[in-house]
């Protein structure tokens, strides 16, 4: 019978200011930290001059965080650091959005857990070609990554388990004017605007990983959501 150690749950913060027009992020109930981000367009040409990246963390959350590192690293792997952690995250990201952007699900059997890779094989094949392609993120395409829930777990047989929820946002050139997926942002709709496709897209993606002595250090996805995924 398994036992909950260790939970805790995102807090919520809202985006960044109006200072930041005309790009702004939407409303993150799941943020963990607060971002301003900023385009600069030019009516002369089809590309943007420049992107700012502003990253404002909560100190509670930043506090929170490290908090649990330290918890893994003294309890199960003192080997563990965050950064690379997220950079693994970042790569598995990349990796798993652009097979299912693509279909090719077979690749992600190691991966994805099985059941969550069933139901998105049944997810992925209902959406449109343009929603498929919203999918997909390039490593340049990348916004931010922050990881959120961790969530520490031993079981009988003294099993252990870590989750960590890993929240991601993708800058994307795509035509979704027509159904736009929950947790876009539309840029470029004033005037001169070029980039009028442009959106920031959302993704959540949970990690496993069971650090029971000999047990094979993998992470394993166990929860994958996109916008209107």
């Amino acid at each position: 019978m398994w036992r909950t150690v260790l939970r805790v749950s995102w807090l919520g913060l809202r985006g960044p200011s109006s200072i930041c027009r005309p790009v702004r992020l939407p409303y993150l109930p799941l943020a963990a930290e607060q971002r301003c981000v900023r385009r600069e367009y030019s009516s002369q040409g089809p590309a943007p001059k420049k992107m700012m990246v502003i990253s404002l963390p909560n100190p509670f959350i930043w506090v929170r965080t490290r908090i649990y590192v330290l918890l893994i690293q003294t309890f199960l792997d003192q080997d563990f650091t965050l950064e690379e952690f997220n950079e693994g995250a970042r790569q598995a990201f990349l990796f798993v959005s652009r097979m299912l952007s693509q279909k090719k699900f077979d690749a992600l059997e190691n991966l994805v857990a099985k059941e969550v890779l069933k139901d998105l094989e049944e997810k992925c094949s209902g959406l449109s070609d343009n929603h498929r392609d919203a999918l997909a993120a390039e490593s340049d395409e990348i916004l931010y990554l922050s990881p959120g829930n961790f969530g520490i777990y031993y079981g009988d047989n003294e099993t252990k388990f870590v989750n960590i929820l890993v929240r991601f946002w993708y800058l994307k050139n795509v035509d979704l004017r027509d159904d736009e997926p929950e947790g876009t942002e539309v840029y470029g709709m004033l005037k001169g605007f070029r980039n009028a496709k442009e959106r920031i897209l959302t993704a959540n993606y949970e990690f496993r990983r069971e650090f029971t002595h000999g047990v094979k250090p993998e992470w394993t996805i166990t929860h994958i959501e996109h916008s209107k995924l």
